[in-house]
């Protein structure tokens, strides 16, 4: 089969492609599940690192042996290739992972560990795998193996046979297509830039990928531009961009051009586009947070505010707080029940002199009282009743919190706080035809006719008094024997003792 001159040409050229975006990383910060850290310090996309070689092929005694070993995943390019086995014959490249030697006596399989390293940041990454490799004799006339030989930079397959313990040459030859073996020296192609061989890699029909261009199905495409597969093949761009308008890559890492309505981009990884959805946690920018910024509400919310964008909000204020700024971005700041904001913004309770606490009234709410004595006046001073201040003179706390005069029979006036006393200083305290007699209501009678002193007989017109008229008055003429005078003049209320 013939292969143009081109087509052997390209195993002269080679290159690789990156890709992704994320956030800065160090041995010591690593990089999120899915993601390696580069050269430069930054999380990018990317597979595991291994060894992707599933098995080695056979060796025989006495025949040149060469097999390259591959890695996949990680952050390209592979180095530091290195060996752990038995075999003294076996050696590898390296740079290139290519196993070689002549074996001198054959085994039913010898365990070699093959180990490499990537370009990641630092020593980079490592990874390692164990294989069985066989190595046959010629012992078993007719035997058969594959074998590979390089004609003019083109690898061809072909056999050789066990005859008398000895192999034959390499005959039957035809074009390798395997790409384990193709090219000059029947090298393992690299698998950024091709994707199968013809006695030669290549990319599909054409030559091997250069530069920054990789191989993705058949075809050269470059990585470090292209929207499907940006950084390397089969990242698409188009997929990994959430919630974003204007996908596209740019040296290698996906990017987008703008955040679609809705949504922000808040983990500064450009590479997945805008992850988080604007709500309470992020109301509007990535920071602002409203079940941190709103304070002491419920009911709160992030509000997209029509026109004039997203902010935060709240239903009510919680117990007890109000929103005294007038600012409801940051919720119910100040404490109602603090005595500076008694119940309301503007209520002072250290601005009056007295009341000066700040209680809980039922039925009222914080409002500004006392739970002492201290909290009250002391010139003169003032005693705490039921959470409120009140003059050791009060009608309804008369010289204790208990005494209340407002109902009392003996008056309705606190006369004596010292000994907590109700009475009354004037008749007029009293009411009705009461007198106030030595600070007590004492009601009109036969004893206290119209006046304290009164006491109805005959001098005052008789031994009754009307209530109405507030007089003496008699009811017959023996009742008036005391004063002189044995008559009883006038009928009813207005009768009297004659003089």
């Amino acid at each position: 089969m013939r292969v143009s001159f081109l087509l052997v040409a390209c195993i002269l050229a080679a290159g690789c492609g990156g890709g992704g975006a994320g956030n800065v990383c160090t041995d010591a910060i690593p990089c999120p599940e899915g993601f390696a850290c580069d050269a430069s310090g930054a999380c990018v996309e990317a597979a595991p690192f291994i060894v992707a070689t599933q098995e080695l092929d056979a060796a025989t005694v006495g025949v040149a042996y060469q097999f390259t070993v591959t890695a996949s995943g990680g952050i390209p390019a592979y180095s530091s290739w290195a060996i752990e086995t038995t075999q003294a014959w076996l050696t590898i490249d390296p740079d290139s992972g290519t196993l070689g030697g002549t074996p001198d006596k054959s085994s039913f399989g010898t365990e070699v560990t093959v180990s490499v390293r990537d370009s990641s940041f630092g020593d980079g990454a490592s990874a390692s795998k164990s294989f069985l490799l066989k190595v046959t004799d010629c012992e078993q006339e007719g035997l058969q193996n594959s074998c590979y030989r390089d004609e003019g930079g083109i690898c061809k397959i072909g056999v050789q046979t066990c005859q008398e313990k000895t192999w034959t040459g390499c005959t039957d030859l035809d074009v390798s297509t395997s790409a384990q073996h193709c090219g000059p020296g029947c090298a393992t192609c690299d698998p950024v830039k091709a994707d199968r061989c013809n006695g030669v890699c290549a990319c599909g029909t054409e030559l091997p990928c250069t530069g920054s261009n990789s191989c993705c199905a058949g075809t050269c495409v470059n990585t470090l531009s292209s929207t499907a597969n940006c950084g390397s093949c089969g990242q698409d761009c188009n997929l990994l961009i959430q919630n974003a308008a204007g996908s596209h890559c740019d040296a290698g890492k996906c990017d987008f051009t703008s955040c679609l309505s809705g949504f922000l981009d808040c983990n500064a990884d450009r590479s997945d586009g805008c992850e988080a959805a604007i709500d309470s946690a992020h109301c509007g920018t990535c920071e602002r947070d409203c079940a941190s910024n709103v304070q002491n509400a419920d009911g709160v919310i992030c509000d997209s505010g029509g026109g004039s964008g997203y902010h935060c909000e709240y239903s009510t204020c919680s117990e007890p707080f109000g929103d005294c700024d007038g600012n409801r971005q940051n919720g119910c700041e100040i404490d109602l029940s603090d005595p500076l904001h008694c119940g309301a913004c503007n209520s002072n309770c250290l601005a009056g002199g007295n009341n000066t606490a700040c209680v809980y009234i039922d039925g009222v709410g914080f409002s500004c009282g006392c739970l002492a004595a201290g909290d009250c006046e002391s010139d003169p001073a003032q005693q705490c009743c039921d959470n409120r201040c009140y003059e050791f003179a009060d009608v309804a706390h008369c010289g204790n919190c208990i005494t209340d005069c407002t109902n009392s029979p003996i008056g309705p006036i606190c006369a004596d706080p010292d000994n907590a006393s109700c009475g009354c200083f004037y008749r007029t305290d009293c009411g009705g035809h009461d007198l106030c007699c030595n600070h007590v209501c004492t009601p009109v009678n036969d004893s206290h006719c119209g006046d304290c002193a009164i006491v109805c007989e005959a001098v005052y017109g008789g031994p009754y008094c009307d209530i109405d008229s507030e007089s003496c008055y008699c009811m017959d003429n023996t009742e008036c024997a005391d004063f002189g005078s044995e008559s009883c003049v006038g009928s009813g209320t207005a009768a009297r003792c004659a003089d």
